[in-house]
C-alpha cells in the first residue's frame, strides 16, 4: 500500500530508501483517478499497461520502477509521459540488442535519414512518446544506484533539480511471474 502523499509537499510521495512496491490498481487509484488532469493521466496509464505487458512477455521477472511527473500530484501541469527504469535481473546484453527488445527502450541522440534529409532526434520515446523507459541490466550496481538517485530527485519547472528536495517513486512486479 502506498503511503499518504508527503505532509510538507502534498504533491509528492514521501522520500524513501527504496521504491514503494505497489500494483497497477493502486497506481491508477492514486495517480490517475485521484490526481489532477485525469484524462491526460489515463492516456499515459493506458500506455504504461501495454508497455508492461510487452516487457513482461520478453523479461517476465523485470521490475518496473515508475517515476516522473506521473507519480506526482502536480496541480500546475499534466504529465506528458511516464518514466520507467526497467530492472532486468536475467536479461543479457545479447538479448537487449535483439530487435525485439531494443525498440522497447528510449533512444537518445538518434541520427538517421528521412526522405534523404539528415535529421537528428535528441530523444526518441516508445509508445508514441507516452513512455520514457531505460533498462537496468544485471551486474551494474552503479547504474542502479544512479537511477535511484535520479528517480528521487525533484525537478522544478526549468527541469533543474530542486536542492534538498527528494521524493519517493514506485515499483511494480509482474503479478504472473
Amino acid at each position: 500500500m502506498l503511503p499518504d502523499m508527503d505532509p510538507v509537499n502534498a504533491w509528492l510521495l514521501p522520500p524513501a530508501a527504496d521504491p514503494y512496491l505497489t500494483t497497477f490498481d493502486e497506481i491508477h487509484e492514486r495517480f490517475v483517478a485521484g490526481a489532477p488532469f485525469v484524462d491526460e493521466r489515463q492516456s499515459v496509464f493506458d500506455a504504461l499497461l501495454i508497455y508492461a505487458r510487452l516487457i513482461w512477455r520478453i523479461v517476465p521477472d523485470a521490475r518496473l520502477r515508475i517515476n516522473g511527473g506521473f507519480v506526482t500530484h502536480k496541480p500546475w501541469a499534466a504529465p506528458e509521459d511516464v518514466d520507467i527504469a526497467v530492472v532486468c535481473p536475467t536479461i543479457s546484453q545479447d538479448q537487449l540488442e535483439r530487435a525485439i527488445v531494443a525498440p522497447l527502450f528510449t533512444l537518445l541522440e538518434v541520427k538517421g535519414v528521412v526522405v534523404e534529409i539528415p535529421v537528428a532526434i535528441p530523444k526518441l520515446h516508445v509508445m508514441g512518446g507516452l513512455v520514457d523507459a531505460f533498462p537496468i541490466l544485471p551486474g551494474l550496481p552503479a547504474l542502479d544506484a544512479a537511477f535511484r538517485r535520479i528517480w528521487s530527485t525533484v525537478k522544478g519547472d526549468d527541469g533543474e533539480p530542486i536542492p534538498g528536495l527528494t521524493k519517493g517513486y514506485v515499483e511494480v512486479v509482474n503479478p504472473d511471474a
